[in-house]
């Protein structure tokens, strides 16, 4: 069929020329657009620098936008403003600590996946933190890879997919 007897039979039909080209795409919602390609959020707080520091590029790699926090009175001024889809965060800290900020990030967002770290392993800290919302608990020493694995079960379970894996080796 050509171009004119295309023309032709949906003039007959009474259908706008218009909506009808063939392998064009109808644009989408700008909204939902939005939320399809919006990064995920990840909150990074430990007072130890070293976490922030190997953790945040790891996890830019796979895609998502990363806030490094050393100092828990900040990251918590952060999660009052923003909110974010993970948080990764420290249980013992100087100034407050860790089973403090997960309820302070669960009260402000209850989506939110709080995923635990500490080198102070106890089972009774661990219930706690999971009592109280925690979605995963992870002892020091750990290899990132292994907080990566944990970070990626968070977002798909918050309905991210296709996000990147790192190279192992990073």
């Amino acid at each position: 069929m050509s171009g004119g007897i295309i023309k032709q039979f949906i003039r007959q039909d009474l259908v706008d020329y218009q909506d009808f080209v063939p392998f064009r795409r109808k644009a989408t919602n700008p909204i939902r657009r939005q939320e399809m390609e919006k990064k995920m959020q990840i909150l990074i707080l430990d007072d130890e620098p070293i976490v922030g520091k190997r953790l945040g590029p790891a996890l830019s790699k796979m895609g998502a936008e990363v806030e490094v926090f050393e100092n828990s009175g900040k990251a918590l001024e952060r999660i009052q403003e923003k909110t974010f889809d993970i948080v990764v965060t420290d249980i013992r800290m100087d100034d407050i600590d860790g089973i403090e900020i997960l309820e302070k990030v669960k009260a402000r967002s209850k989506d939110t996946k709080v995923i635990m770290i500490t080198g102070y392993a106890t089972v009774e800290v661990a219930r706690e933190a999971l009592g109280k919302g925690a979605f995963d608990f992870i002892a020091k020493p750990f290899k990132p890879a292994d907080l990566r694995d944990v970070i990626l079960k968070a977002a798909e379970s918050l309905g991210y997919k296709g996000l990147s894996r790192p190279d192992p080796k990073s």
